[in-house]
């Protein structure tokens, strides 16, 4: 049983971090920064679950992946792009692809050139990592299909936001 007051069990409290982060990002997609108070949850059970014994909670790990170091990205100034760019892509981009297939292309593209400015100050962020990790094919089809856009200055952001995907991205085609 989840009580949002005490950290009783780990299984509960992984499953409740990634219902509230799973809900922020889905949040964020549909108002700008509306996954706030999503975020703010997931974090308050970080809180909680740093006292415990159990690995993925604390502040410091080998890999700097931690639990904390997500949510804390999420609802720290400095990777507001992220959220601003997520917000883009989805509800100004993807949603408007099926009525204005030209316009929806060149907002995911600057969503990409705000990826740019995030990588400038925080280059190898988690959440650039993530971001591509589950959004990189899609881009790849997006631009490889319909109205022409830039592809050549596409590709370069891509490659310097995500230069794990240069394959992925070399197939982006007119």
């Amino acid at each position: 049983v989840y009580n949002p007051n005490v950290f009783d069990s780990n299984l509960v409290g992984v499953i409740s971090y990634y219902v509230y982060i799973i809900l922020g990002l889905d949040a964020d997609t549909f108002a700008l920064e509306g996954g706030t108070e999503f975020y703010k949850e997931a974090q308050q059970i970080v809180t909680q679950a740093q006292g415990s014994s159990f690995s993925g909670w604390r502040q410091t790990a080998s890999d700097n992946r931690t639990r904390f170091e997500l949510v804390d990205n999420l609802l720290s100034n400095t990777f507001r792009e992220y959220r601003i760019a997520m917000y883009n892509y989805h509800r100004k981009g993807l949603d408007i692809l099926g009525d204005n297939n030209s316009t929806g292309k060149q907002v995911i593209a600057g969503s990409m050139r705000l990826f740019e400015t995030l990588t400038q100050r925080r280059p190898n962020a988690f959440l650039i990592q993530t971001f591509f990790d589950a959004k990189s094919e899609e881009i790849q089809d997006i631009f490889s299909d319909g109205p022409k856009v830039d592809i050549v200055a596409l590709k370069e952001t891509l490659n310097k936001v995500a230069p794990f995907y240069s394959t992925t991205w070399d197939e982006i085609t007119y």
